[in-house]
């Protein structure tokens, strides 16, 4: 071997290619492989995507709720997203109670918050002061459409991440 480069490395591909071809065996890629590749891609498009509106998410809440990481430990959990969906901005507590918050939290976090959680969150709200903005009720909205989206891209990587476990499993895995 006098050479070694990528250059003489093709070269050397290209000659058995033109003068081996009619006896090299032919490539049948495996159907299985295929589609694990589909849905590991299906998967990282998905989690883009959660990703996207997850910072979106972020952006308007810092409009509405300047203390608002300070409520969850995860801004997209399952807690978090029912408070925000039902609670889009502060006006939307105006007339809660800490007993009615609390209430809403423990359904929605499977009894895991306390009427501590509730009494932080409207502590929070009313050291931050009104935050009322024009076109509220749009803002509200667009915070609600995320929160869904979020879900369903939640929903949709788990179907696809069983779909990928039950097909690596014919693999034999």
């Amino acid at each position: 071997m006098t050479q070694k480069n990528d250059s003489w490395d093709a070269q050397c591909v290209a000659d058995v290619l033109i003068r081996k071809l009619p006896y090299l065996p032919d490539a049948t890629p495996s159907d299985i492989h295929w589609i694990i590749a589909q849905l590991v891609g299906r998967r990282s498009a998905l989690v883009k995507a959660q990703t996207a509106l997850k910072n979106q998410l972020h952006m308007q809440l810092n409009y509405h709720y300047p203390s608002y990481k300070d409520f969850f430990s995860e801004v997209d959990g399952k807690t978090a997203l029912a408070f925000w969906e039902s609670y889009p901005s502060p006006s939307h507590l105006e007339w809660e109670t800490v007993e009615g918050l609390r209430t809403f939290l423990l359904e929605a976090s499977s009894n895991a918050c306390s009427t501590r959680k509730a009494e932080q969150i409207l502590s929070l709200v009313q050291a931050d002061g009104e935050i009322k903005r024009e076109y509220q009720t749009t803002r509200d909205f667009i915070i609600q459409s995320i929160v869904r989206d979020i879900r369903f891209k939640k929903q949709e990587i788990k179907k696809v991440d069983k779909e990928l476990k039950v097909t690596i499993q014919k693999l034999g895995m």
